[in-house]
């Protein structure tokens, strides 16, 4: 889900995953007739893999001509190779800990600001 200008609610968009560029970066072409595409307003969004049934990375860049449907995520891999397992953990601890405090108040908006971003790997 992303927040292009003029949707203040957020859209979905979906599209192919392609392949690495040599950047290491993964490239989304938007292949359908209709609907939203990855654009501007979609940076930092989890991209998911439906195939997969995950976070396969975060989308980071968009064409700006409509006519160009393409956009890149910075592959999941990638993402956790640049932030260590320990801050991870600890974010997932309290994230818990802040969950069993204040009760479900705290899940609704952990999910809803991504909490299921951050691969459980503790």
């Amino acid at each position: 889900m992303g927040f292009p200008d003029g949707h203040p609610d957020g859209v979905y968009a979906s599209g192919v995953l392609r392949g690495r560029q040599a950047t290491g970066w993964i490239q989304i072409e938007d292949v359908k007739e209709t609907g939203y595409r990855v654009e501007p307003g979609f940076r930092g969004t989890p991209v998911w893999d439906e195939r997969l049934k995950g976070v396969v990375g975060m989308a980071v860049a968009a064409g700006t001509r409509p006519e160009v449907r393409v956009a890149c995520t910075i592959p999941a891999d990638v993402l956790t190779s640049a932030w260590p397992i320990e801050e991870i953990c600890y974010l997932q601890k309290l994230i818990a800990e802040l969950e069993q405090r204040i009760g479900m108040y705290a899940t609704l908006l952990l999910r809803h600001w991504g909490r299921s971003v951050i691969p459980s790997l503790c």
